[in-house]
């Protein structure tokens, strides 16, 4: 997240890429803004570039690492996530994963995508930025 803030970063259904690919794999949407100089920043960066261990059912050993933007319970994920549900599951080889997917159309489905892409733009774009190449936060300095 050097020389670039986060904009918006979202998790698509499992498998949206399959009949393309040829593959059931997640996939992201990100979008970031270039920020010459920039160190990591707020809080949801901080967050995008760990990791975390999701449990076993016991409780004690990892099943896998994942991303840490997308840590949590449903209700705490799925505002990040073009989803309607999440599940345990396996990706190509076999290892443990979350399944991400989504019940609707795909009308429904960029709906939400244009919605979500449409607020996180809103809230985290710098037009100032992207304009004259100095960030709101510099101005008073």
């Amino acid at each position: 997240m050097q020389n670039s803030r986060l904009i918006s970063a979202i998790r698509l259904p499992s498998g949206m890429f399959s009949e393309q690919a040829g593959t059931e794999v997640g996939s992201d949407l990100i979008v970031l803004q270039k920020q010459s100089g920039k160190e990591i920043g707020e809080e949801l960066e901080k967050q995008f570039v760990q990791t975390v261990a999701v449990p076993k059912g016991d409780g004690f050993t990892m099943a896998f690492n994942h991303n840490s933007l997308f840590e949590g319970s449903w209700n705490d994920v799925a505002p990040r996530t073009i989803a309607t549900s999440r599940e345990l599951g396996r990706d190509p080889y076999g290892k443990p994963t979350w399944e991400y997917r989504f019940e609707g159309t795909m009308e429904e489905l960029a709906e939400s995508l244009r919605i979500q892409l449409t607020q996180d733009v809103a809230a985290r774009f710098d037009r100032k930025l992207y304009e004259t190449g100095i960030a709101m936060s510099e101005e008073g300095e």
